[in-house]
């Protein structure tokens, strides 16, 4: 009797022991970051995506703005004898960085961001010329002033707001079809159907 009651006791603790590692195994997390840092990495893309969303809305916001004003950025090095000029106009941003300090139509500040802003004129010439660089909505060219002409030393670059905000705007739309569609199988999975369950049904 006491050995059966002994071995009983044993295979009761022997059930009891692996039951609790079997609890503590499971209960750590798979994934333990450096430093001890748990689940950082699952906040990154939400962040991202979000930025990436302010970035896609504020683009689209100047797109419409710039048919009727035009933001300017400008910044006249004296040390450096360049000037570099941001403009959004005509749903388009445009960068240009010319060799040496020219005259702005208003008043600025050496060597400091001045901004400005006018409303934009009924008519423009569009110097763009038409290619597949102006469909995909983004050119750069160096050592060519925005006119045209050669010139050392200068660069431009011109970007097309809708490109921005398309740009801006495929990680967000990503993340949120496939938020919906992953609420879309659980709806399907507790209805009790599934694509298994599917495949069976005649």
């Amino acid at each position: 009797m006491l050995r059966a009651a002994r071995q009983a006791l044993r295979k009761l603790f022997r059930r009891r022991r692996r039951r609790w590692r079997r609890v503590v195994t499971e209960s750590e997390p798979p994934d333990v970051e450096p430093f001890g840092q748990r689940g950082i990495r699952q906040y990154f893309m939400p962040l991202i995506s979000m930025l990436l969303l302010l970035i896609a809305c504020s683009a689209a916001m100047m797109w419409q703005r710039s048919y009727d004003t035009v933001d300017t950025l400008i910044r006249a090095s004296e040390r450096a004898n360049t000037t570099t000029v941001v403009r959004s106009i005509y749903g388009r941003i445009l960068v240009t960085r010319e060799p040496e300090a020219v005259q702005p139509i208003f008043e600025f500040v050496p060597d400091r961001w001045n901004y400005e802003q006018s409303p934009a004129p009924p008519v423009i010439r569009d110097p763009w010329v038409d290619s597949w660089k102006k469909r995909v909505g983004v050119e750069w060219q160096h050592n060519t002033s925005v006119t045209g002409n050669p010139v050392v030393g200068a660069w431009w670059l011109r970007v097309r707001w809708p490109t921005v905000v398309v740009i801006t705007g495929v990680i967000p739309l990503a993340r949120v079809l496939r938020f919906e569609w992953g609420r879309w199988r659980k709806k399907r999975a507790r209805r009790g159907f599934t694509p298994a369950v599917a495949a069976r049904t005649p």
